[in-house]
């Protein structure tokens, strides 16, 4: 298989502000190799799985994460231990010290963003801001200088929505508008970096999705979205503007996806209405078009960060609804996770 893109990063997946209990919060960070992942028929070089590593110096959930060139940045969300306020922190994270230090702060704490990582730099699209505002904000960060720019705001303000990148643009859709009642928000946002300006459409390919809590994801040419809890999944082609839909997700409830190892993951979760946590994790093949069932990832969670690269996936923070969270180990036996 070929390596992901490292477009994918959805952090938030629980549903619009309601009653519930979140009792514990994680700083917890797991990761999973998926070097050995192989096409069927073939014989994996090594096995790998679930392991710890250090923990997250300010526990929280529901932010941002990417990876640069090796390092993974942890971007604002909910602090674990200051009930619902914004967090402006950004750590960094180097897999070959296991060690996490403290960047420059991103100057619009936020939560429940969209985020991908492109040319070096990390974009940080919309979210909640102080106020319990929905953001248009997008800010960039440069691990390089450690410093954040500004960039043209987004055509509309959203949160709990979700991005990927596509030859040389970067496509956002789904989420929710507090100024629309926290209702669902259709349509596309498609953003070129070079020029710093934005485009719409109004209504994405697929008029039935609603477009609400969502996973996007740039796979084989193709952009693959998923609309939850209900599992409607769409192949898009960017190119020619034309959509599909494909077998839906199979089992319906909020996640967070990730693209790694050339397949869209969904992980973890939990059930529409429910408070309950799950550790459920399915993947779609973009060749063959089909979901498969993958062996529980982590310990059931919520609210979590994800980010990968090079095969990387790296699983942080999160509450749930009960008990304290563990780490679990996937082993990778094939490319069925036999």
């Amino acid at each position: 298989m070929h390596n992901s893109c490292c477009g994918l990063h959805k952090y938030r997946t629980v549903y619009p502000p309601r009653s519930r209990s979140l009792q514990r919060v994680a700083g917890r960070i797991l990761i999973v190799l998926v070097g050995a992942l192989c096409l069927p028929g073939q014989s994996p070089s090594q096995t790998v799985g679930w392991s710890t590593r250090a923990p997250l110096p300010e526990p929280r959930f529901s932010g941002a994460a990417g990876v640069i060139n090796g390092i993974m940045y942890v971007v604002g969300g909910f602090r674990g231990t200051q009930g619902f306020n914004n967090s402006a922190v950004v750590e960094a994270y180097d897999p070959a010290t296991n060690t996490w230090t403290t960047r420059t702060s991103i100057p619009t704490p936020r939560t429940n963003p969209a985020t991908v990582t492109m040319g070096g730099k990390l974009y940080v699209f919309g979210g909640i801001k102080a106020g319990a505002l929905d953001a248009s904000e997008v800010e960039v960060y440069d691990p390089v200088t450690d410093t954040w720019s500004r960039r043209a705001s987004m055509p509309w303000p959203s949160y709990l929505h979700c991005a990927t990148t596509a030859a040389g643009k970067i496509y956002i859709s789904g989420g929710f508008q507090i100024s629309l009642s926290s209702k669902p928000r259709g349509g596309l946002q498609i953003y070129d970096p070079a020029s710093d300006t934005w485009s719409t459409q109004t209504s994405f390919p697929d008029p039935h999705i609603s477009s609400g809590i969502c996973a996007m994801g740039y796979l084989a040419g193709k952009i693959f979205f998923v609309d939850m809890p209900f599992g409607v999944t769409v192949v898009y082609d960017p190119v020619t503007n034309v959509s599909n839909r494909i077998a839906p997700m199979p089992t319906q409830r909020s996640a967070t996806g990730v693209s790694i190892g050339g397949e869209l993951f969904l992980i973890g979760g939990a059930f529409k209405d429910s408070a309950t946590s799950i550790n459920l994790v399915e993947a779609l093949d973009p060749i063959s078009l089909t979901w498969r069932s993958v062996p529980s990832g982590p310990s059931a969670r919520d609210g979590f960060m994800t980010a990968s690269a090079d095969n990387v996936l790296y699983v942080v923070g999160g509450v749930r609804s009960t008990g304290p969270l563990t780490v679990e180990r996937l082993a990778v036996n094939d490319g069925l996770y036999g």
